[in-house]
């Protein structure tokens, strides 16, 4: 988690005592173009 959270590709919110990651899409599509869109259409 925090090599992704230092490379940019993941937000964090906090609420409370929770912590909430989520991927940043762009991102991850401007430096890997295509690789979320392998992924999810190689799931069952």
């Amino acid at each position: 988690m925090r090599v992704m959270r230092e490379a940019g590709i993941t937000t964090t919110r906090i609420a409370g005592r929770n912590r909430y990651v989520r991927l940043r899409r762009d991102e991850l599509d401007a430096r890997f173009p295509g690789l979320l869109d392998a992924l999810f259409k190689s799931l069952p």
